[in-house]
């Protein structure tokens, strides 16, 4: 029964994953995808300074370049799935048609490799938030842990309601993290920050509100 569970679980997220590509593939373009970069470029530029924005970008740019083009693999993608003028041509009676669909599905491949590097680069960004990390959780969890401690001294109860959905939250928000630094959509410079504050709280009442006696 278990493993069923699993496996049914594992096909749920395989089919939401399909259906995010799929809707992306057919109505993500290209243009807006440079758009979105340029306007992202421009708040991290704002936000963090010129300087500090581009050393982030110029990183991620690096590890995309490491991990897709040095190996070939965006070459091939292309190579694959979009046939050469020769190909097509050898292709009689369908030259004109063949030519227009795999011209589409070049700009799709395209939009594709576009939102990768940008993912690459937000998470550059992302990383520069990972010193003040600790500053922003550390004080909630040790005030989570005072908490429980105190109440196991006192009357007053823990909630195991508080508990249970803090933990379900904190287990969520990595994938919503990631979800959203994938998306094809603006992603602010204050959504890290903000995200790390969401978790620090949510951690602090799992924390508070767990079992007195466990």
């Amino acid at each position: 029964m278990a493993s069923s569970a699993g496996k049914s679980s594992w096909f749920k997220w395989a089919m939401i994953l399909s259906t995010y590509l799929a809707l992306y593939m057919v109505f993500i373009g290209e243009k807006y995808l440079v758009r979105m970069v340029q306007n992202e470029t421009a708040l991290n530029e704002e936000f963090y300074s010129v300087p500090v924005a581009t050393s982030a970008q110029q990183r991620g740019d690096r590890w995309f370049t490491t991990s897709f083009v040095d190996n070939q693999i965006m070459a091939h993608s292309f190579a694959m799935f979009i046939p050469t003028e020769e190909e097509v041509a050898r292709a009689k009676g369908t030259e004109a048609l063949g030519a227009s669909v795999f011209v589409w599905w070049e700009g799709r491949v395209r939009a594709w490799w576009t939102l990768v590097w940008s993912s690459y680069t937000r998470a550059s960004s992302v990383m520069l938030w990972l010193p003040y990390a600790p500053l922003i959780l550390i004080p909630w969890i040790v005030d989570g842990w005072v908490m429980r401690e105190r109440r196991k001294h006192t009357f007053e109860f823990a909630s195991p309601i508080k508990q249970r959905f803090a933990l379900i939250a904190v287990v969520i928000m990595p994938f919503l993290f990631l979800l959203l630094l994938t998306a094809p959509i603006v992603m602010h410079p204050m959504v890290t920050p903000v995200a790390l504050i969401a978790s620090a709280l949510l951690i602090h009442q799992a924390i508070a509100n767990f079992m007195k006696r466990a």
